[in-house]
Formats: C-alpha cells, structure tokens, sequence
C-alpha cells in the first residue's frame, strides 16, 4: 500500500499472511483488523463487521474488526489515513 508507506505511517504487524481466510479468522478471533476484497465478505462470524471504502478500484475494500470490541487507536488512525490517501489519489486523477 503505497499511501501508507508515503505518509510516514509503520503499522505494527503482529501477524502476516497472504490468506484472506486466516487473515478473516484472526479479526474473528480479536487479533486485528484487515482489508479484504468484499467478493470474500462473510456472513459467519456474528459481530465482524464490513466497512466499504469508497473508491474507484477494481475491487471494493473493507475493514474488518469485531463489533462491541475495542479497536486500537493505530488501528482507527490506520483506518483514517486509508480512506483519505484512497479519496486523495482518486481525486487527482479526475
């Protein structure tokens, strides 16, 4: 993700995986938040919850993290700056 990398934004990573289904089952379990492509959303996991990024992109990305739980204020400032460099970048190119 480029706009995170230009913006001076390091997201700590305690986990990587390169499988929307793991990366799906650790926001269940309360281990983070991810984008995934909606084509992947779940309806299984009561209180995972979707959020569309609104973009011109391919596919439609979303944050996923469980409902009622606490979401870190790097996790919220991550999600923010995502939203703002996406809108950004698509701006420009209008």
């Amino acid at each position: 993700m480029f706009f995170v990398a230009e913006s001076g934004f390091k997201p700590h990573a305690a986990f990587k995986t390169s499988h929307i289904e793991t990366a799906q089952s650790l926001v269940a379990n309360g281990l983070g938040v991810t984008l995934a492509p909606n084509m992947v959303k779940r309806d299984k996991d009561p209180g995972v919850i979707y959020l569309s990024l609104q973009s011109a992109p391919s596919r439609t990305l979303v944050f996923v993290f469980l409902k009622n739980r606490y979401v870190s204020l790097t996790a919220q400032a991550f999600m923010e700056l995502s939203r703002e460099s996406v809108k950004q970048t698509f701006d420009q190119e209008e």
